[in-house]
């Protein structure tokens, strides 16, 4: 006698592995979970949809880990993979964290626009941000038609830590691209705002240094739609 007969097929756990959104059951029983690979997600029928584990709806709100990477004594730029930003996003997180730097001086960090590989060759941004150091002085980052936003510059290889945290908005979307957040180093932080008047698309960026190299690591996540 097999299993089925014994126990009943709708108490069997059931797992299985399905190409895309076409190829799920038909008729799923409540609690079936099944891995759907073109999106790379863990769903369960809740008896009504399909959902990820541990959610009410199908696509809970919240921030989705995409990619991370750790870079040691990287000079002149650290880009992102490529099909880092997809249409499966409208918008990003950024988290990118600097630990150590091999230049003595300041150095100046900026972000590039990258699309298959290869670094945008656009003058389209507008920048506006600004912040403040620990003495009080106002620092204010503008500029019109530049080819990168402009993010923060270092102090010196003695106090290199320093985080950037960023939003970029549409860059696979055929509209203007946003950069929005904070860059924060031991002795001043800016807000960065920044737009990209141009509607072609990128599928990752590059961030920029002027001189020396740097060591961190940086965590992208996509918002849910």
């Amino acid at each position: 006698m097999g299993i089925t007969q014994q126990i009943g097929a709708s108490s069997l756990i059931k797992p299985g592995v399905i190409d895309n959104t076409a190829a799920r059951p038909a008729s799923p029983f409540e609690g079936q979970v099944i891995f759907q690979k073109d999106t790379d997600q863990l769903l369960v029928w809740n008896g009504t949809a399909w959902v990820i584990p541990n959610s009410p709806a199908q696509n809970p709100t919240g921030l989705e880990l995409i990619t991370t990477a750790t870079f040691s004594a990287t000079a002149t730029k650290i880009s992102l993979p490529i099909g880092t930003f997809t249409t499966t996003y409208d918008s990003y997180r950024i988290v990118f964290r600097v630990t150590a730097q091999s230049a003595a001086g300041a150095v100046t960090y900026s972000l590039i626009m990258r699309s298959a590989g290869t670094d945008s060759t656009s003058s389209s941004w507008n920048t506006f941000s600004s912040g403040i150091d620990r003495a009080g002085t106002a620092i204010t980052r503008t500029g019109t038609d530049t080819l990168t936003s402009p993010l923060l510059d270092s102090y010196s290889s003695a106090f290199p830590n320093m985080v950037f945290t960023l939003d970029v908005h549409a860059p696979m979307l055929a509209q203007a691209k946003y950069v929005t957040g904070h860059s924060t180093q031991i002795l001043k932080g800016t807000s960065v705002n920044s737009v990209m008047n141009t509607t072609s698309t990128f599928d990752s960026l590059s961030f920029l240094i002027d001189t020396g190299n740097i060591t961190g690591t940086y965590y992208v996540y996509g918002y849910r739609k």
